[in-house]
């Protein structure tokens, strides 16, 4: 098993984690909104199952599903467990074919590769040019506060 076994098993287990827990809600609880988000839980696992298929319609070059699906839990559970399944074989399949630089076309018609390329993090530093942290395009006062959050391990 490697990191991206272990990171596919992770997420499709938190998520059946949460809609299994959500089971014993009513309809009404799984609607009430919130001031959040995708505003009710339904609504936040509609979102979470629905762009599994969506980017996996895109970085297979089909159709994206755009049909409506049953809404209830054991609708939602039942397109979760499909949905991830034919996402989790496409991600061990481009990593096994190494093909994770291949790039697709994302609905803004934008060239996404499936590996990120962006550069790591890197820990604010003190006496920086601009006086604040490493943390370019956010104020001063934002970086300052940053700082202090990482030198206190926050």
């Amino acid at each position: 098993m490697d990191l991206l076994d272990r990171l596919l098993g992770h997420d499709q287990w938190a998520t059946d984690q949460l809609l299994d827990l959500s089971r014993s809600l009513t309809d009404a609880q799984l609607d009430q909104p919130f001031d959040v988000g995708h505003r009710t839980l339904r609504a936040t696992f509609e979102h979470i199952i629905i762009n599994i298929a969506f980017w996996t319609a895109l970085m297979t070059e089909r159709p994206v599903d755009t049909q409506q699906y049953d809404r209830s839990l054991a609708g939602l559970v039942e397109r979760h467990e499909r949905y991830y399944a034919t996402f989790a074989t496409l991600a061990r399949q481009l990593r096994d074919e190494q093909r994770l630089d291949d790039t697709f076309i994302d609905h803004y018609a934008a060239r996404k590769s499936f590996r990120r390329h962006d550069p790591p993090r890197r820990p604010p530093q003190r006496g920086a040019p601009d006086g604040g942290g490493a943390y370019p395009g956010t104020p001063r006062a934002a970086r300052s506060d940053r700082s202090r959050s990482w030198a206190l391990g926050l």
